[in-house]
């Protein structure tokens, strides 16, 4: 269930993204002036919504972590769009790296928590996993906001 409310926000969110000039954070409420993005807002919509067991919890983690890896796919196609050659096998052999770095870093995340007692650890394992792509995302997007997207 939880799956389908978080796809049908997903497209929800796609074609309101293309529908306002492809933007993709909203203000957030508090007074700092910091954005929240599209993919946070889905999560939280999630976990507002879902039935609060730590199995419900972990499924919309990995909904935003399957939602945040198919926008680090779209991002990074866009800044190798924008970039010069030389830049462009640069950043491929970065994000190379950066991934086989993201990989090690999970099997070292779920190697601490699974020697942790208690189910909540998993859930905080899959958030911890998940940050990690979310952080390579809004990296790569700050890339592109200062190269500008043709």
């Amino acid at each position: 269930m939880l799956q389908v409310i978080f796809r049908g926000l997903s497209v929800l969110s796609i074609i309101l993204v293309s529908q306002f000039g492809g933007q993709v954070f909203g203000q957030s409420s508090d007074s700092t002036n910091e954005t929240t993005h599209r993919i946070d807002s889905l999560e939280q919509l999630c976990l507002d919504t879902c039935d609060q067991s730590t199995a419900g919890m972990r499924e919309c983690v990995g909904l935003a972590l399957e939602a945040w890896d198919a926008e680090l796919n779209r991002v990074y196609g866009l800044l190798l769009e924008n970039v010069s050659s030389d830049e462009r096998t640069r950043l491929r052999d970065a994000q190379r790296a950066w991934l086989a770095w993201r990989d090690k870093e999970i099997e070292f995340i779920h190697a601490k928590r699974d020697n942790t007692q208690g189910t909540m650890w998993q859930l905080v394992a899959a958030s911890e996993a998940m940050q990690l792509t979310r952080d390579r995302v809004l990296q790569l997007q700050a890339y592109l906001d200062v190269v500008g997207a043709r």
